[in-house]
């Protein structure tokens, strides 16, 4: 019998159970994909957790440990997507390794947010300036200097060229200089608002030393560093050896008691994730983002000086930096940034610590 004009035909139904098994199909992809990019994230955690708690010599991985606050991030990935594995004694072992990790990862972040410093005496101020000046406008740098009335300036890297003009243009407000050398780069140069004394270079050219007297906080010894960059493997490894045997030689022991008040300013080419950092910091220094809960304060590449595949890389990693010594202590930590260089400089207004009232 045919239908009447008009009706409508009843849809024809699918194969029984065909709508269950596309679902089902769906869901299998779906978790293998979530237990996927888990198993990689708490590889990658994983991976930058080993590579911090050694000491990798070869360039690429010295690299890789500047990346170590990503771990955060991948281990929480992984520990989300453990829900994907459906097997639980698989799953709970997942998950422990992952929030293993996450712990491990947060304790190493959490100081840069959460520490604590002691109460800076802000009646006496010495602000450093550390800029890496490889490139750049040595006006610009000086204007920068100026504005900011900024006390010591450390410059690394420069051309013999740049260091003559930027030392001429700020020859009115850092009138005393230390570590110019007449080779076509100066590694590491301390230009100062008040005398210098004492000046000596470590036996591998690249770093300075020297004592500033500063008016209210007595002398100060102010150490500029430049080591070489990861990328050079041995070299780095040896330049840092370098700089524990001249702040030891300069220093004394009294850096690790408190008697001394020290700054250590630069291009460490260094995170506080790398080792060699970390065993200038148990000489008795502390990093001023760190105190000033500043986070992550990335330097380097500064901004439009690089491209990748046509696009701008934003700043990445925080190698510039400035240390300093108990007996001391910080209350502002910033960056700046300089026409030209490839570098962001850093800033920190260093302060005697306030006595106990």
């Amino acid at each position: 019998m045919e239908s009447p004009p008009g009706a409508s035909h009843p849809p024809e139904s699918a194969p029984a159970g065909s709508g269950s098994r596309t679902g089902t199909w769906r869901g299998r992809l779906l978790r293998a994909g979530v237990v996927t990019v888990a198993v990689a994230a708490i590889t990658l955690a994983g991976a930058l957790a080993a590579l911090r708690l050694t000491e990798p010599q070869a360039g690429r991985l010295i690299e890789l440990v500047s990346f170590t606050p990503g771990g955060v991030a991948a281990s929480a990935l992984g520990l989300a997507g453990m829900w994907g594995i459906r097997r639980r004694a698989i799953r709970r072992a997942g998950a422990a390794i992952a929030a293993t990790l996450l712990a491990a990862h947060v304790s190493w972040a959490a100081p840069l947010l959460l520490g604590s410093a002691p109460e800076p005496d802000v009646a006496c101020t010495m602000r450093v300036m550390s800029q890496n000046f490889e490139a750049g406008d040595p006006a610009a740098l000086a204007d920068l200097a100026t504005t900011l009335a900024v006390d010591v300036l450390i410059v690394v890297e420069a051309s013999q060229g740049a260091l003559t003009a930027t030392r001429a243009k700020v020859a009115t407000v850092l009138p005393h200089a230390a570590g110019v050398s007449g080779s076509r780069y100066a590694h590491s140069v301390v230009f100062s608002r008040w005398p210098v004394s004492g000046a000596s270079t470590s036996r591998d050219g690249r770093d300075t030393a020297v004592t500033v007297h500063s008016p209210c906080l007595g002398d100060v010894e102010v150490l500029a560093v430049h080591p070489a960059p990861p990328r050079s493997g041995g070299n780095w490894t040896r330049h840092f050896q370098e700089i524990e045997r001249f702040a030891r030689e300069r220093l004394g022991p009294g850096l690790a008691t408190g008697e001394s008040r020290v700054v250590v300013a630069g291009d460490f080419n260094a995170t506080l994730d790398h080792v060699p950092l970390r065993r200038l910091l148990a000489f008795g220094l502390r990093d001023a983002a760190e105190a000033t809960n500043a986070g992550w304060q990335p330097t380097y590449p500064a901004p439009g000086s690089t491209t990748w595949l046509g696009l701008p890389v934003p700043p990445l990693v925080p190698i510039d930096r400035v240390l300093f010594s108990g007996g001391l202590a910080v209350s502002h930590m910033w960056r700046v940034t300089t026409a030209g260089a490839d570098h962001v400089g850093v800033v920190a207004d260093v302060h005697p610590v306030r006595a106990p009232s």
